[in-house]
């Protein structure tokens, strides 16, 4: 008997996001994952709230189908080659960090014979607040706040030195006019005493007459 040297390139025969089958132009939470069928473009692109995908494979490949064997790994997640049998040819992804990854895919025949390598690229787009745009308005904002609070602080510190200075010069009005009236009272009790004695002199003068 020979030898089945021959082994086909797999594909991926059902795309699920949410346990629900995606098909081309389907759409799905607002977005449409698929432009055309996923073996023909081998690109996918899914939002933040898509990211919970499934993917079932297959080959077409009928003699003792069931000994055909399968290698897998999403590269930027799986860090080795994961095998399954014609049994277990479904693999789920959850919660996926936004970021590119390259889900690679080769099955073997009956007689362990390896396909190339089949690769598809899918992109998980971050959600809105982890989008450049978001950081930039974040950052706006937040320096929006910071100028407000320093202007304030500003303006707080200008009024306390206001008020600062008003009442060191209401402190020197009132020492200002303490020491005019100081001065005032000395100058009416010096002349006081000068013209106590003259009114004196004049009283016994004026009485002797």
């Amino acid at each position: 008997m020979k030898r089945n040297n021959w082994s086909p390139l797999p594909v991926i025969s059902e795309f699920k996001i949410q346990n629900e089958e995606v098909f081309p132009e389907m759409e799905i939470n607002g977005e449409i994952p698929l432009s055309k069928d996923l073996n023909y473009g081998k690109e996918i692109e899914l939002s933040h709230k898509n990211r919970n995908f499934s993917l079932q494979f297959s080959a077409p490949s009928f003699a003792n189908e069931k000994l055909n064997k399968f290698q897998y790994m999403l590269e930027g997640f799986d860090k080795h080659w994961i095998t399954a049998n014609s049994t277990s040819r479904i693999v789920q992804y959850t919660n996926l960090y936004p970021g590119n990854y390259t889900f690679k895919i080769r099955s073997s025949n009956s007689d362990g014979y390896w396909s190339k390598i089949v690769s598809y690229k899918i992109k998980i787009l971050p959600p809105f607040w982890l989008t450049p745009t978001s950081f930039l308005m974040f950052f706006a904002i937040l320096f929006g706040v910071f100028y407000f609070v320093r202007k304030e602080i500003k303006n707080r510190i200008r009024l306390k030195q206001e008020l600062l200075t008003e009442k060191v010069n209401r402190e020197h009005d009132i020492k200002l006019n303490n020491e005019k009236l100081r001065f005032f009272t000395n100058i009416s009790h010096e002349l006081r005493t000068p013209l106590t004695l003259i009114l004196g002199s004049c009283e016994t003068i004026a009485g002797r007459k």
